[in-house]
């Protein structure tokens, strides 16, 4: 008898003991974006939640899986997962296989199949006898599998080599063993493990998913975060998150005692919000100008965690708004329902605006991707996005943005992300459903049609925005230069160069489910950048005005750094006229989370005047490197390398920029060693004392045999305690091809800088500057600030008419 199976009522009784243990509610019925009449209230929202690539209505499944182990389990511990699964109507022959899969982000360990006494052991038993198979398990470091599941990655199989199963014989999967396998590294609502029937590595069939909740570990910091500008002697909020090592709500946030140790304040009486999951003190006052980071402690030092800077002013016009505008969902390659994206966004990433964006192929395009030949299981999820847009908007100061990620090839435009400022409006597929993937010239043709405000962002993603298609300056105002898959500024100089006037932005480009502040997993580099605004208030429509009139700047890696620049007293994103001033007069300011070591003025993308304020001479040496090859994964970009001295030793003070917990900097004799994933310019490094170093040289050595080349490189001390500094962009030991790459004429490089540091340089610096060459119209100034610990900024530009 065939057995078909929906996935909401197979996964119900799981997450059901779930809520029980979480005091979450879930819905057997009804989709995301529902919600109880009654309770008018996000925070107390019944969500259904939904794993990525989820399982559509009326999509068959073959058997019961069910899980034995726990439900809850700690982000980052190594726990035992046991799961069942009852076979249903596809038997599994000798030769082909159940295989286990997890989301292509998720970090997991990598399981062994080897020695059963040791981690990550991965083993099956089966009732049927005479069944004999042989467990196999698949590598972390890849970026996909071949044959390709994307968007979920292959764990861990069981190949049938002697008998067969049959509808109602049971498989006990254990995956860890005695000593469990270690979690990923964030939290989730809804993790699952996918149990898939495969022939010849494909898919021919689905038998459902083993879900968990993770939760987060154990206390380990603060993130304290206040209005980044407030007016001298009015009250404003302090909010607190009590986060575990890396970037989730720790499991043991309550009942903590905060106090601000530090930071020129009235007022700072918390209290824990129940529906924010997190502490505010609403009482806080400046009474003098200046800049402010305030200190907070929980539990008489236990820990502690600084503020964003936070400039006070007399009397301020417009203020400093942060949001996160480019997160993926459920509904194909990313995580997370709608209301449950928000509600992180707000809770856990402190995010003043957001925007939920899931890729326009699952709404009435494609679908998810199930591997199945080509069945495809469209679903119209628009009005569900928008209403869950539009009833979190607002809440707890929220303010939310309708959009989606716009999704074709690189040889018809790119990706770009489409924003609405309204409740409700069409999207492209609605108005031009014959062509769903048009280019995307014709798509912002299509747009006009909307009658609705309109934002078109391109981003570096699956694929790379092209310059080259007819522009319409009206909607492309905006650029977003760094986000989860990099750092992208030689694609946004040439948008500019092509005489495209966009602004800066940051975002995610995010596929997990931590919106605002996203652990970047196993296949991307970085955190989620930000975008930070100038606008008259904190509504959505001085939010969308701000981004209209590209009054913005970008914040990579979740940093909160503040930037204001002017040209001729026309602020950033404005345009000025060369005939009325001939000359440029040029005022940036800074404020960072930590040191600011390099801030640069660029003309027409050429830098034409720099600052080093935390550079120093001295014996502490900052070390960074990372390629620029775009599109450069994690999970096949981790390398190791070393730096040690000609004679001497070097002492490792601090790591810098470590973005995953596989990630590391440590002391090895008297050398540093390092296993990281540098790639997409993305940049990790240490601080290391050089004042033990003897020689003439250090001597950097980088293992990317696979891909750049194996680099041995002899850094000259004389050369670099005489500059202060030795910046190098080394050309590939061998040939490297990437298309999009040659079309920018950006070549494939290496970078590694060196420069003596202050560790307690200023977080704070501004300058003046003339720039006496005559104002020619087409030209335009843009700034960027980078910290000691590889964090960077960008203000929008200046143009000159």
């Amino acid at each position: 008898m065939r057995r078909t199976l929906l996935r909401s009522a197979r996964i119900f009784g799981v997450c059901a003991l779930l809520a029980g243990l979480a005091g979450i509610v879930l819905l057997a019925r009804g989709g995301a974006g529902e919600q109880d009449a009654a309770v008018p209230n996000p925070a107390r929202l019944r969500i259904e939640y939904r794993p990525g690539g989820y399982f559509p209505e009326g999509f068959p499944l073959h058997g019961k899986v069910r899980l034995l182990s726990a439900p809850v389990v700690e982000a980052g511990q190594r726990t035992r997962v046991r799961i069942e699964y009852t076979v249903g109507d596809i038997p599994v022959e000798t030769g082909m296989a159940l295989e286990i899969w997890k989301h292509f982000t998720s970090d997991v360990e990598e399981f062994q199949v080897s020695d059963p006494s040791q981690p990550a052991y991965f083993a099956a038993q089966f009732s049927a006898p005479g069944v004999a198979a042989r467990a196999v398990s698949f590598t972390n470091w890849q970026q996909r599998n071949t044959p390709e599941v994307f968007p979920y990655r292959k764990c861990a199989a069981v190949v049938l080599e002697k008998g067969r199963l049959k509808e109602g014989d049971q498989v006990i999967f254990d995956l860890g063993g005695e000593q469990g396998v270690r979690m990923q590294h964030y939290e989730e609502n809804l993790f699952n493990f996918r149990v898939v029937i495969t022939r010849d590595g494909k898919p021919v069939g689905y038998a459902g998913d083993a879900a968990m909740k993770v939760i987060g570990g154990p206390l380990r910091k603060l993130k304290v975060l206040a209005p980044a500008v407030v007016a001298v002697g009015e009250t404003f909020p302090v909010e607190v998150v009590p986060l575990d090592e890396w970037v989730s709500l720790a499991r043991d946030h309550r009942g903590l005692r905060l106090r601000i140790v530090s930071g020129e304040v009235a007022g700072g009486h918390f209290r824990y919000e129940e529906d924010l999951m997190h502490y505010v003190a609403r009482d806080v006052r400046a009474d003098q100008e200046g800049i402010l980071r305030i200190a907070v402690e929980a539990d008489e030092g236990r820990v502690r965690g600084v503020s964003n800077p936070i400039w006070v002013q007399r009397n301020p016009t417009r203020r400093v708004y942060y949001g996160e505008l480019h997160q993926h969902t459920y509904l194909h390659d990313g995580r997370g329902v709608f209301e449950e994206l928000y509600l992180h966004a707000r809770r856990v990433g402190l995010l003043d605006f957001a925007a939920v964006t899931p890729h326009h192929m699952p709404m009435s395009v494609t679908g998810p991707s199930f591997h199945l030949g080509e069945k495809r299981w469209p679903s119209e999820n628009w009005p569900a996005l928008a209403k869950a847009t539009k009833m979190m908007n607002g809440w707890e100061g929220l303010v939310t943005i309708l959009g989606y990620e716009y999704s074709v090839p690189t040889a018809v435009g790119g990706h770009h992300n489409i924003y609405y400022n309204g409740d409700e409006a069409p999207t492209t597929m609605q108005l031009d459903p014959t062509d769903p993937m048009a280019p995307i010239a014709k798509m912002l043709r299509t747009l006009r049609f909307v009658q609705v405000p309109t934002l078109v962002i391109p981003h570096i993603g699956g694929g790379p925005p092209d310059w080259m298609h007819p522009p319409d300056m009206r909607v492309e105002r905006l650029f977003e230069i760094a986000s989860v898959h990099g750092v992208f500024e030689e694609s946004y100089q040439k948008h500019l160069q092509a005489g495209l006037r966009q602004g800066v932005i940051a975002a995610g480009d995010t596929h997990t489910s931590t919106m605002g502040i996203a652990y970047p997993g196993l296949n991307f580099v970085m955190a989620n950048g930000l975008a930070g605004v100038y606008a008259l208030s904190k509504s959505r429509r001085d939010i969308w005005n701000a981004l209209h009139e590209r009054r913005t700047f970008a914040c990579s890696a979740n940093t909160r750094a503040l930037v204001y620049f002017e040209v001729n007293g026309e602020p950033m994103g404005g345009e000025i006229s060369a005939s009325l001033t001939p000359r440029a007069r040029i005022s940036a300011r800074f404020s960072g989370e930590a040191p600011i070591l390099h801030i640069d003025l660029l003309k027409n993308s050429r830098v034409i005047y720099s600052l080093h304020p935390s550079r120093a001479a001295g014996k502490l040496l900052r070390v960074i490197w990372g390629d620029n090859l775009y599109q450069r994964r994690a999970a096949v970009g981790l390398r190791q390398g070393e730096l040690r001295a000609e004679r001497g030793r070097l002492r490792l003070r601090a790591p810098l920029h470590l973005d995953q917990a596989f990630e590391q900097v440590w002391q090895e004799g008297e050398s540093i060693r390092w296993k990281t994933a540098a790639v997409s310019n993305d940049r990790d490094g240490f601080l290391a004392d050089i004042s033990e170093v003897e020689g003439e040289y250090l001597l950097f050595r980088l293992d990317d045999s696979d891909t750049l080349g194996l680099f041995e490189i002899k850094l000259p001390l004389a050369e670099l305690q005489g500059r202060g500094y030795l910046h190098l962009r080394l050309p590939p030991k061998q040939n490297v091809k990437h298309a999009y790459m040659e079309k920018m004429g950006v070549p494939p490089a290496l970078f590694i800088e060196c420069d003596l540091v202050n560790p307690a340089g200023p977080l704070d610096a501004q300058f003046d500057y003339e720039d006496r060459e005559p104002l020619k119209p087409g030209d335009y100034y843009y700034v960027r600030m980078e910290q000691l610990d590889t964090n960077k900024a960008w203000a929008s530009p200046v143009w000159v008419n």
